[in-house]
């Protein structure tokens, strides 16, 4: 289960990269920036992209880092498909969850398990660029020049035992996410980064089979 939890919601980091989000103050009318946020994503139908993962472990000295591809398609259809430097896919499609990590492929029912149903409210809500509209988060918005940040707060106690907070990063170009940030308590967190973003350009239902 915690491997399943990191993969999907702990997701070209180099070095001159971060300067882009740096120097994040308050927004000064927080209530215009979450509406136009609310605006774009009720105009986002489809996003394809590639990622870049890391996570980050107390526990070890070095980061671990993942590759893949991406794909998302209203109404609540998901696919990561990692690529290296192992293989795992991860399809959400309505209410159904499939899994196949190496060839061991599962499949699971997500509104039996509350798990599932916050794994699968987070990832849709991330992507679709919502999920600050959701209750169960406090959310505070920030910018610079090139993005908004909204920083996420879980207000259930139970919720903040394995993520302790979520960093979404919105490019103002096209206001879909650029960058993914979830920490867990202890210091452990997962840094996601989507490149080459395709929206609204179509994409097959196919994508989302369970294969």
């Amino acid at each position: 289960m915690k491997k399943i939890t990191s993969l999907l919601i702990g997701f070209v980091l180099v070095a001159n990269v971060f300067a882009q989000y740096d120097g994040m103050k308050p927004a000064p009318d927080q209530n215009a920036v979450k509406a136009k946020l609310e605006k774009a994503a009720t105009e986002t139908n489809d996003i394809f992209a590639e990622f870049v993962q890391e996570k980050n472990l107390s526990v070890l000295e070095e980061v671990i880092t993942s590759r893949g591809t991406f794909h998302f398609k209203k109404e609540n259809k998901v696919r990561w498909s990692y690529t290296s430097p192992f293989k795992y896919l991860i399809v959400i499609n309505g209410q159904k969850m499939y899994i196949n990590d190496e060839g061991k492929q599962k499949e699971y029912d997500v509104k039996s398990n509350k798990m599932f149903r916050e794994i699968n409210k987070v990832v849709v809500g991330t992507v679709q660029g919502n999920l600050f509209k959701n209750a169960d988060y406090k959310s505070e918005f920030l910018e610079n020049q090139g993005f908004y940040l909204v920083k996420m707060v879980p207000v259930d106690v139970k919720m903040r035992e394995f993520l302790q907070e979520i960093h979404l990063y919105f490019d103002k170009k096209d206001l879909t996410v650029s960058r993914l940030k979830m920490m867990e308590q202890g210091g452990d967190f997962t840094l996601v980064n989507f490149v080459e973003k395709k929206v609204n350009q179509g994409i097959a239902d196919t994508q989302f089979d369970f294969k």
